[in-house]
């Protein structure tokens, strides 16, 4: 069989149409190169747009094609043992600092805390128009569908930025609208600011620095992207060049460094590729049933920055479990009742994730979160509800266990840990 026709459904992401238009006249190029005995060959392309799918009859191929994601698929489980859970504590509020979210998808109902967008409609007075439920992009959606899928105890804020046209024909958004979007997250007293890009500068940002800094002494949890440029490239970007934010890099799912993050210039590393998402099938939600299809999704060290934020997100919730609700308002906080966390939200703040991530880490890749050996499959069986106690305090055991290895490094083991 003889190759004589290419056609490409080419996903839109967050490339400009004349840098997409570009890469195509590049692939056809190489394309014909590798078959000159083929000068008739024929190729065309499709944009394959968010709205509608013109490979829509790939699907069930594409599905069976996407590779397996263990990392994600752990997740996942426990995080329905921990959806599971009664009585539910307050759940962890996550700011999507992103283009916004499209909140048709099913996977949003009842997640979405706030929203606002920071689109500047006039540029002469400064007035702010858009909504954060009309995305300028699919990027901030795919990313909270991330974060849900790991963490689907969670309640979501989210932000619209600016975004704007870089020269190699990429987007970025503007630190104007990045500062204004964290400080509107620190005002809404968040838990965790996930942040899956990064704003090439040379000069100082003073006020994006200070709202970071703002965040900080508010012991919110910030989470960004390394940039994917090479393992050589120097990266100068916000809001990673401020060291109170977590960098976050992309692996391979078993944790291997993908080869164009650089692993001194990211704190850790998580999967950062086979990921499978949702697409939309209409354009809005419906309640009779799923609007979405398995497709192959992005890659990249945005993916794992959303990952690493639903992972934050389940590790405060399983404190939340063991330590009970929070304290009324006005009320002052006591120490817990739980030998392993005798303070409520000791995971909070800057210090106490990057602690328990780098136990996490440890037994591998030095900065590769591991989560095989922590959040067994077995908990998406386990009951943890007020009706069985004998049942609920043997699941107890094991989340306190669990969290004593992640939290203070504890001696226990796995098998330890499935054997009491």
């Amino acid at each position: 069989m003889q190759l004589e026709k290419v056609h490409l459904y080419v996903r839109e992401g967050l490339e400009s149409p004349t840098r997409l238009e570009e890469h195509m006249k590049l692939f056809e190029h190489r394309l014909r190169q590798g078959k000159p005995d083929k000068p008739k060959l024929e190729f065309n392309w499709t944009t394959d747009s968010t709205k509608e799918s013109y490979a829509s009859g790939f699907r069930e191929k594409l599905t069976s094609m996407t590779k397996r994601n263990p990392w994600l698929e752990l997740m996942t489980h426990f995080g329905e043992f921990l959806r599971s859970a009664s009585p539910a504590m307050e759940h962890i509020k996550i700011a999507v600092i992103d283009d916004g979210i499209d909140i048709g998808l099913d996977i949003f109902n009842d997640k979405i805390g706030a929203g606002d967008s920071f689109l500047v409609l006039d540029e002469v007075y400064g007035k702010r128009g858009g909504a954060y439920y009309v995305p300028s992009g699919s990027h901030g959606t795919l990313m909270a569908h991330l974060i849900c899928t790991v963490c689907p105890v969670v309640k979501l804020y989210v932000a619209q930025l600016e975004t704007v046209d870089r020269s190699d024909g990429r987007r970025s958004f503007t630190s104007e609208s990045a500062t204004d979007a964290i400080n509107w997250a620190v005002d809404r007293d968040v838990d965790i600011i996930s942040m899956s890009w990064s704003i090439n500068s040379n000069r100082e940002l003073t006020h994006l620095n200070d709202a970071i800094g703002r965040a900080e002494k508010n012991q919110i949890i910030m989470l960004c992207s390394a940039i994917d440029q090479g393992s050589h490239v120097r990266d100068n970007t916000y809001p990673g060049k401020n060291k109170n934010c977590i960098k976050i890099g992309a692996s391979t799912v078993t944790g291997e460094r993908l080869g164009w993050v650089s692993k001194d210039a990211c704190d850790f590393l998580l999967p950062g590729e086979n990921v499978s998402l949702p697409r939309k099938g209409s354009s809005s939600s419906s309640q009779s049933g799923p609007t979405t299809y398995p497709q192959a999704g992005p890659y990249g060290s945005s993916v794992s920055t959303a990952l690493a934020a639903g992972l934050a997100g389940v590790l405060l919730y399983c404190e939340r479990l063991l330590t009970g609700p929070a304290p009324e308002a006005g009320t002052t906080s006591s120490p817990t009742s739980d030998p392993v966390l005798p303070y409520r939200d000791q995971l909070r703040g800057l210090g106490q994730m990057k602690v328990a991530f780098d136990n996490l880490a440890k037994g591998g890749d030095d900065k590769f979160i591991q989560v095989a050996d922590h959040f067994r499959e077995e908990f998406k069986n386990m009951v943890w509800n007020e009706r069985d106690a004998e049942k609920t305090d043997d699941t107890r055991r094991k989340l306190q266990q669990l969290m004593a290895t992640i939290v203070n490094n504890s001696t226990v083991t796995s098998s330890r840990l499935w054997n009491v």
